[in-house]
């Protein structure tokens, strides 16, 4: 959701639709998507460490270690 409303800031405003991106700016709505997709990575490796997630879960979401931002 925020990645759509980042692309669509110049719409949003032209419509009058204040989204996230549209207060805190695009740059620091980029910083935000990146640290929630990090946070996300982490939370599955800290899951499996901590044998609260089954190790298949690291193969099950290999793709987001495949993808960069």
């Amino acid at each position: 959701m925020l990645a759509n409303n980042i692309c669509d800031m110049e719409d949003d405003l032209e419509n009058k639709r204040y989204t996230l991106p549209i207060y805190i700016g695009k740059e620091r709505a980029l910083q935000v998507y990146k640290i929630t997709y990090y946070t996300g990575v982490v939370s599955i490796v800290i899951g499996v460490a901590t044998k609260l997630l089954p190790v298949v879960s690291l193969w099950l979401h290999n793709s987001i270690f495949k993808t960069t931002i």
